[in-house]
């Protein structure tokens, strides 16, 4: 790889935690070496449903959640895109890919996890890239929120209306 990397004009680089060789656009060879250096420097986990890490702070505490600090957070929930998607979306999911994707592919890229703040077994309100949203639980479409979600159209998964449903009935919270 080294002198691959010196043909393309860069120079060698290497892991910032393990010092294995890497690409030159990464500081890291995987993310498993990202989390065992914010482990090895003193971060703490903090997973209270046991999920896989998904984020890692400044100061090297580790969440399964970006916004798992939040004194409300709950649980992770998957939010669908499910409006139309065009050909500037194809185009630029082509060139972040390097591939081209099918309609069904970029339609998966557009979605995202958030953050479930709070139910009163009517709505979710969720947090996502530090912005709130409000979701309809008997259709699980969005009501509002930030800009980009309210130009499209969005659906909690059927799988987390499950969960919110069922963290519903576990606090007697009424639906």
């Amino acid at each position: 790889m080294e002198a691959e990397q010196v043909a393309q004009g860069g120079s060698v680089k290497h892991c910032l935690f393990c010092k294995k060789e890497i690409d030159r656009c990464y500081n890291y060879c995987n993310w498993d070496c990202m989390v065992a250096e914010a482990k090895a420097n003193g971060g703490q986990v903090i997973c209270p449903n046991g999920l896989p890490i998904r984020s890692i702070r400044r100061d090297g505490n580790m969440y399964e959640h970006e916004h798992g600090d939040h004194p409300d957070y709950k649980f992770p929930v998957d939010v669908l895109y499910v409006g139309p998607i065009d050909d500037d979306d194809r185009k630029r999911w082509t060139e972040f890919m390097g591939r081209p994707l099918t309609d069904e592919e970029v339609l998966r890229m557009e979605d995202e996890t958030h953050a479930l703040i709070y139910t009163d077994g009517f709505i979710a309100v969720t947090m996502y890239e530090c912005c709130y949203a409000i979701f309809n639980l008997g259709t699980g479409m969005i009501s509002c929120g930030p800009s980009w979600l309210r130009k499209k159209e969005w659906t909690l998964s059927a799988y987390s209306l499950t969960q919110i449903r069922e963290y519903c009935e576990r606090n007697k919270i009424p639906t």
